[in-house]
């Protein structure tokens, strides 16, 4: 006759087969998560890689955003020499350490057209600490200036200003400044000059 208290051959509890079936769910889930996570990841690895490659064999960076504002400026030019052109209608200020050196653009050289006036303001050791550049022609005659200086600098929004109640647009130590539908002015130069400088650009007609 069978036992009532043998319970060798009963059934396992439902709720046991219950929780093992959610246990071995949360454990899929977790290795699926846990790996797709580290497929993705790797995958932006890789796409961050080949973008860097594509600029490296460009032999370019990416463009820079400028839109800080233009540092003040310090007008304490006492003493300092003006510089007039009368073929072009403008001055500008420079130290009297400087001597002026005017010449016409390399036509060999890219930098600038070869109907372009450059005037150097030269230091002891013959190095330009400033130089005025009258680029013709005006390439606004055919685009918009500002995408014209983004293309040449290689940035986005270069900041925008009035001098001497011309459009302008500076990167750096350089003013880009639009005298007339013919010509463009290009101010460069090192600093404190440059800021001194820019800031007596007048033109007289």
């Amino acid at each position: 006759m069978r036992d009532e208290h043998d319970l060798t051959h009963q059934p396992r509890p439902i709720q046991q087969n219950q929780f093992v079936l959610v246990a071995v769910a949360l454990l899929i889930a977790l290795v699926a998560g846990t790996g797709g996570y580290l497929l993705g990841m790797r995958k932006k690895q890789s796409m961050d890689q080949n973008t860097q490659m594509r600029y490296q064999q460009l032999g370019r960076v990416s463009p820079t955003i400028i839109s800080n504002p233009m540092p003040s400026i310090d007008v304490n030019i006492d003493g300092w020499k003006t510089y007039t052109n009368t073929t072009y209608n403008y001055r500008i200020k420079y130290p009297p350490s400087l001597r002026v050196n005017t010449a016409t653009a390399d036509p060999d050289s890219e930098k600038y057209p070869e109907k372009s006036m450059v005037v150097y303001f030269m230091n002891d050791h013959d190095n330009s600490d400033l130089s005025v550049v009258i680029y013709y022609p005006n390439p606004s005659i055919t685009t918009d200036l500002k995408t014209w200086i983004s293309k040449r600098e290689n940035v986005l929004n270069p900041q925008s200003l009035l001098i001497a109640n011309h459009e302008a647009y500076i990167i750096n130590n350089k003013a880009y400044i639009g005298i007339n539908k013919d010509y463009l002015m290009i101010v460069e130069g090192v600093q404190p000059f440059f800021n001194r400088s820019l800031s007596t650009v007048r033109f007289t007609n």
